[in-house]
């Protein structure tokens, strides 16, 4: 996740408009908003609310209001930082298939559509382009995380949205590798071990599309006055989630709660 480059020639506007974030190299983003809160719409829709909130033994019924005393007990998150280390992960690559990311981009848009309506138009025909493997790839250069994989681009997604919360610098690779670990014990635990490889593809292409976003808006906000905003946008939205960014930790060991 480098701070020196972020190569994505598929985000380059032409023009851009008070919808967008124009950050002066021709390439535009969603807004902050928007950057903080499209991938708690796209996770709780694929993953489903029964599979982040629910806790063993409970209804899913039950399980749409998680509790408030522990956020992360319910989770996927939690559950990928209590998931004992001899849980053995699933497998969760996949083979690139165009119809897959397809399904992804009519997800993006729909949910931006949801959130921010006007931009629908101007942000259509640079998503409908955009090469979720590639990009991810681009940006996590010397992390050894592959962008056909969803444990490895939900471990870049969270890592990248602790790091943008907390307001801290981003981890070395043995870290990020750390949180992919604990990623993938988590999975096994949750149906999500149980998804085909068009579902792990169209999750993992939203997640690179959100991580890609988030790891933009850091770069060019980090040093500047709307950080702080970014910075309690990114915590929020994933509190829904399960997952409460500012009680966690991150080491060489992983994610660990305060």
């Amino acid at each position: 996740m480098p701070r020196t480059r972020f190569a994505l020639p598929l985000l380059l506007l032409a023009t851009t408009t008070a919808h967008a974030q124009d950050y002066g190299s021709g390439w535009a983003v969603p807004t902050i908003d928007i950057a903080a809160s499209i991938g708690n719409d796209v996770i709780t829709r694929e993953i489903g609310l029964e599979v982040l909130r629910k806790e063993q033994g409970r209804p899913a019924s039950a399980a749409a209001t998680p509790r408030a005393t522990d956020p992360h007990s319910a989770s996927l998150f939690g559950s990928a930082m209590t998931a004992p280390r001899n849980t053995k992960p699933t497998d969760t690559s996949f083979a690139r298939d165009p119809q897959a990311s397809d399904t992804a981009r009519r997800n993006i848009l729909a949910a931006l559509a949801r959130r921010q309506p006007e931009a629908v138009a101007e942000y259509r025909p640079v998503i409908e382009k955009m090469e979720f493997g590639r990009a991810f790839a681009d940006v996590t250069k010397g992390y050894r995380l592959r962008g056909d994989d969803l444990t490895d681009t939900m471990a870049a997604y969270w890592v990248m949205a602790w790091v943008i919360a907390n307001k801290a610098d981003l981890p070395p690779p043995a870290t990020a590798a750390a949180v992919r670990d604990q990623v993938a014990r988590g999975i096994a635990l949750t149906p999500v071990a149980g998804y085909d490889a068009t579902r792990r593809q169209v999750l993992a292409d939203e997640l690179i599309f959100n991580f890609l976003i988030l790891n933009a808006s850091w770069r060019n906000e980090q040093a500047g006055p709307r950080y702080p905003r970014l910075s309690d946008g990114v915590q929020s939205s994933f509190l829904p989630l399960g997952a409460d960014l500012r009680r966690l930790t991150l080491s060489p060991g992983g994610f660990a709660r305060h």
